[in-house]
């Protein structure tokens, strides 16, 4: 497969769909503070002529102001879908449910608002013979410029996924691989939040310009 200067819209596609599993709604019975999204990775195949599934990616998309508008406190609304989200409101936002200096800090934008929408990835996996290739990359570069909008702030964690089907990772190889995970995801604009093990980028600047490596 020849990526090399090709751009990502070309060779990678994101078919993406709702979860059904939403956990926390605000009074409106269709309005969604937090979405859960899972994105199927398909990159086109030379031999074949088609596109083939390669992994998926799954986020949640948060609404701030609607959580404002409907007086409902952030807090609650990610407690209430997960872990996952309880931990990251704790990092990034203060007891007045705005964003910690660290955070500002760190990804340098003054424009964020906190109520502009938050984009966090959860979760990018691929088949074990597509990795090494930055396809992962490029998925999360096509997600944040197609797919972002109405958002002004990207985080993830920069973590090694583990699963029942994966051997156990140790403190030293975790440490390793998120080390590395962290300047592979700095070439997307994205920082470390302090030593908080979150990674942020703004999503009111442009995105570098990304192509995949052969």
């Amino acid at each position: 497969m020849a990526f090399l200067g090709v751009p990502p819209e070309e060779n990678l596609v994101l078919e993406i769909s709702q979860s059904s599993l939403t956990r926390f709604k605000a009074r409106e019975p269709d309005e969604n503070i937090v979405t859960d999204y899972l994105a199927k990775i398909c990159i086109y195949d030379d031999e074949t002529e088609d596109f083939v599934d390669v992994g998926v990616l799954d986020y949640f998309v948060i609404d701030t102001a609607l959580a404002h508008d409907n007086r409902v406190w952030l807090g609650d609304a990610l407690d209430a879908h997960s872990d996952t989200l309880a931990d990251l409101f704790g990092t990034i936002y203060d007891e007045q449910t705005e964003l910690k200096q660290v955070l500002m800090d760190a990804v340098g934008d003054d424009l964020l608002t906190g109520f502009g929408g938050i984009l966090y990835l959860n979760r990018v996996e691929l088949q074990p013979a597509y990795r090494g290739r930055d396809i992962g990359l490029q998925a999360i570069y096509t997600l944040l410029k197609n797919k972002a909008l109405g958002c002004e702030l990207a985080l993830l964690q920069a973590a090694p996924i583990q699963d029942g089907k994966a051997a156990p990772v140790s403190d030293a190889e975790r440490k390793k691989i998120s080390t590395k995970l962290r300047r592979h995801y700095k070439r997307l604009n994205f920082v470390s939040i302090g030593r908080t093990g979150y990674m942020g980028a703004s999503l009111n600047y442009h995105l570098p310009a990304f192509w995949m490596e052969p």
